[in-house]
């Protein structure tokens, strides 16, 4: 083997030597930046369950006692929980981000049937007002109706969540 041949063969290896070490650095990179997205998105995710889990609670309290109070509670928590999402859209999965949505919508929909039905209760007990009693039954079937639907999606979300932070989603 002469020197040209030793030479170009050294030059070929250092070069493969190089082109490998740049290729393993951008992979360190892409997983540095994978793990910290990773890290957010966990600990993003674990707030998220928590906001929704205490909307549920309080939920559970207006389903209970529908009153201005709790309605009041209600949609507090109902805005610190769209809030959380909306703060952290870039770190919530697209399918996840759709489910929350549809969520929210439910959500405040409830609200809106709970201050409805509140208002019709007031009325009655104020102005002495005729409300038929089959009125505030169906007031309560839909509020019952939107109130087992948000829960289904609450705890849907929670399992998708759930099902992302283990990483299999």
């Amino acid at each position: 083997m002469n020197i040209i041949e030793i030479l170009a063969t050294s030059i070929v290896a250092a070069t493969v030597a190089a082109i490998t070490a740049l290729i393993v650095e951008h992979y360190r990179n892409r997983l540095k930046i994978l793990y910290r997205y990773h890290e957010s998105q966990f600990t993003l995710y674990n707030t998220l369950w928590g906001s929704l889990y205490k909307l549920k609670l309080v939920g559970d309290a207006l389903w209970k006692s529908a009153n201005i109070l709790n309605l009041q509670r209600f949609a507090e928590q109902l805005r610190e929980t769209e809030d959380v999402i909306g703060e952290n859209f870039l770190l919530i999965e697209e399918e996840h981000f759709q489910e929350l949505k549809r969520l929210i919508q439910e959500s405040w929909n409830f609200r809106l049937g709970k201050e409805r039905l509140i208002n019709l209760y007031e009325k009655r007990e104020r102005y002495k007002y005729m409300v038929y009693k089959g009125d505030i039954e169906e007031m309560i079937r839909h509020n019952r109706k939107i109130k087992n639907e948000y829960e289904y999606l609450i705890f849907e979300v929670g399992h998708h969540l759930k099902r992302q932070l283990k990483g299999s989603s």
